[in-house]
């Protein structure tokens, strides 16, 4: 995480320079198709490649071809470059295809699905099984609306920094190129550690479980992420159907471990899409979507909160691609949240 914060400040500076020459510059970009520029002291995976060599990456599609896809699940060929920090340059052969539900048909730019070449990456160095991962894009083409992306990239960041067991992501300015049509378009979009990257670093297994019960769970990981969803404002999660969380058995305990994704229906991102009649989307009530039956799991899931709280709050300050007045109302919100649960009597709103 504190490697994705050090950078996001120079990337900014970097992304705006960018933005203005990259249209004359894209056709002539310098791309590399054999395993030299890939320095694998430190890296293992595509993921963990990007996260610490990537500067900025542009994506080479149909776009044409991706947006009349949405209601299927067919693939496109193109590529996708990585431009590194010194100007160099690798290239991915890369298969994409839309996913998700709503966003899938209500963004004007969907989310995408990523399907590397196994061998091409194991010609790079890099583990060939991880080779499926999942692109966050800026889903409104409004620029007054380019924040959404970068809010929940920023709910990752701090429910990364709350546990360990956790999606980790990656942030980069991108450009995606039209192969039909040679028009550009620049935003942001974070790539999601995949799912088998999280299985294999935390030592689990996932459970698609159609009969499970609140017994089943971690106690102390479902309260943790009830009430990471409770102070965030986000109510788009339901363990019973296992919507917008993967459940991971330990192989320590055997209990499911509850890990969320997908936080754009929250009130801390407040996009337009679920918040239509509101003038300001933090005013939205929250609610627990927790048991909490064990006080003593959660006093210990308070106790969690309370300790990083300035660590939060710092990591919010601190995303200066945010403009300070959204940073300020967002630190805010978690401020109000940290007042009542600071009284020491704590008393959750329920959604039944």
């Amino acid at each position: 995480m504190d490697s994705n914060k050090s950078c996001l400040s120079k990337w900014y500076v970097f992304f705006v320079v960018w933005a203005l020459i990259i249209p004359n510059s894209i056709g002539a970009q310098s791309t590399v198709n054999t395993p030299d520029p890939v320095n694998t002291d430190n890296v293992a995976t595509f993921f963990d490649f990007v996260s610490q060599e990537a500067s900025k990456i542009i994506f080479k599609l149909s776009i044409d071809s991706i947006l009349n896809s949405r209601n299927n699940d067919s693939t496109f060929a193109g590529s996708m470059v990585v431009i590194k920090p010194g100007g160099d340059s690798v290239s991915f052969k890369t298969n994409f295809s839309t996913r998700g539900k709503f966003r899938r048909t209500n963004c004007d730019f969907p989310p995408l699905k990523l399907d590397l070449s196994k061998n091409q990456l194991a010609s790079f160095g890099l583990l060939s099984e991880y080779d499926e991962y999942k692109l966050v894009t800026h889903c409104l083409d409004d620029h007054s609306q380019r924040d959404l992306v970068l809010k929940e990239f920023l709910l990752y960041e701090l429910f990364h920094n709350l546990t360990n067991h956790s999606f980790k992501a990656t942030l980069f300015p991108v450009t995606y190129s039209d192969t039909s049509s040679q028009i550009h378009t620049t935003s942001y979009a974070f790539i999601i550690e995949s799912n088998k990257e999280l299985a294999d670093r935390l030592g689990g297994n996932y459970c698609d479980c159609p009969d499970l019960e609140i017994g089943d769970l971690d106690a102390f990981h479902f309260e943790l992420m009830c009430l990471f969803h409770y102070m965030v404002g986000n109510r788009d999660m339901h363990v019973g159907r296992q919507h917008n969380l993967k459940l991971l058995r330990s192989q320590k305990t055997e209990k499911l471990i509850s890990i969320p994704y997908d936080f754009d229906f929250s009130a801390f991102v407040g996009a337009p899409y679920i918040y239509p009649t509101y003038e300001n989307k933090l005013l939205v009530d929250r609610f627990y979507l927790g048991s909490s039956e064990n006080q003593e799991v959660m006093n210990s899931v308070y106790q969690v909160f309370l300790e990083k709280k300035d660590s939060l709050l710092n990591t919010i300050e601190e995303f200066d691609l945010l403009p300070k007045f959204e940073r300020r109302l967002l630190i805010k919100y978690l401020k109000r949240f940290y007042r009542d649960l600071e009284k020491g009597s704590y008393q959750l709103e329920y959604q039944y």
